[in-house]
C-alpha cells in the first residue's frame, strides 16, 4: 500500500469514527481500457453523537501504470444544517527539478464548504473559520510548499479558509495534522450547527450548491475520472456527493 493510501485510510478512519449505526456500501472500480483494478469507492452513512446523520464519501484511484495515486475523502453533514462539509483530496504528482529530473510531490486540498452565504452571515465565519486560522497560516508555511492554482469558479464555491498546498512526501505529518484539525472541527459542527436556519430552504440551498461545484463546468476532473474508471462508476460517485443526507 502507498503511502498516500495509508494516510487517507487514516483519514477515513478519524472520520467515520465519529459515527455510530454506520452503514457502509462499496464498489470496486476497473478501467474500462484495460479492466484492471482502479480504486474504489466507499460510502459510510451513520450518525454522530448528537443523532445528525451524515455520510462519509471515500474514493481512492490507484493506477500504477499511468502513476496515478490519489483520494478523495468528503463528509457530508444533514443538508437541513447550517453545519459544514468537509472536502479533502490528496494525490502525489512527479515535478521537473532543475537539474532536469524529476520529484514526486503531494496535492493536498482540505475545506470546510460554507453553507451560507457569508457576505450576510459574518457569524457564521466567526464560528466555523476562526478556530481554523491558525492551521491555515501554518500550511503556508510550510517549507517548499507552493500553493495550488485552484480554478476561480470553484474557488469561489469553497470557503477563504481553504488549503490548496504542493508538499513533499516528507511533510507527511503536517499535511495529516491539517486533515485533523480540519475533520475535528467538523465533527464540532455538526454536533452544534452555528446557525439556525429554516431547514427547507437550507436544504435546497445545499442541493444547488453540490450540483454547482461538482460538475464537470466548475472541475474538469468529473470527465478526467469517467475516462478512467467509466461513465457508470463516475455517476455513481456524483450521486453520493450530491444528493442531500
Amino acid at each position: 500500500m502507498s503511502i498516500v493510501q495509508a494516510l487517507c485510510d487514516k483519514w477515513a478512519t478519524t472520520l467515520t469514527g465519529f459515527l455510530t449505526q454506520s452503514v457502509v456500501s462499496e464498489i470496486s472500480f476497473t478501467s474500462p481500457e484495460s479492466g484492471e483494478p482502479a480504486g474504489s469507492l466507499t460510502i459510510t452513512e451513520g450518525s454522530t453523537v448528537s443523532g445528525a446523520r451524515v455520510r462519509v464519501v471515500d474514493t481512492r484511484l490507484l493506477i500504477p501504470a499511468l502513476g496515478l495515486d490519489a483520494t478523495m475523502v468528503h463528509a457530508f453533514a444533514p443538508s437541513e444544517s447550517t453545519s459544514p462539509h468537509l472536502l479533502s483530496d490528496l494525490a502525489t504528482k512527479h515535478q521537473p527539478t532543475p537539474d532536469g529530473g524529476t520529484e514526486m510531490t503531494w496535492h493536498f486540498h482540505v475545506d470546510l464548504m460554507p453553507r451560507v452565504d457569508l457576505i450576510t452571515a459574518p457569524e457564521f465565519i466567526d464560528a466555523v473559520y476562526a478556530p481554523l486560522t491558525q492551521a491555515h497560516t501554518s500550511a503556508y508555511a510550510i517549507e517548499g510548499m507552493k500553493p495550488i492554482a485552484v480554478p476561480h469558479r470553484l474557488r469561489s464555491l469553497a470557503s477563504p479558509w481553504l488549503i490548496g498546498a504542493i508538499v513533499r512526501p516528507t511533510d507527511e505529518v503536517a499535511t495529516r495534522d491539517l486533515f485533523t484539525t480540519y475533520a475535528n472541527r467538523w465533527h464540532e459542527l455538526v454536533n452544534e450547527p452555528p446557525l439556525v436556519a429554516d431547514p427547507v430552504s437550507q436544504r435546497e440551498r445545499d442541493i444547488k450548491h453540490r450540483a454547482t461545484m461538482f460538475n464537470n463546468e466548475t472541475d474538469p476532473v468529473w470527465q478526467h475520472l469517467a475516462k478512467l474508471v467509466g461513465q457508470a462508476d463516475t455517476d455513481t460517485l456524483l450521486a453520493a456527493i450530491r444528493n442531500p443526507v
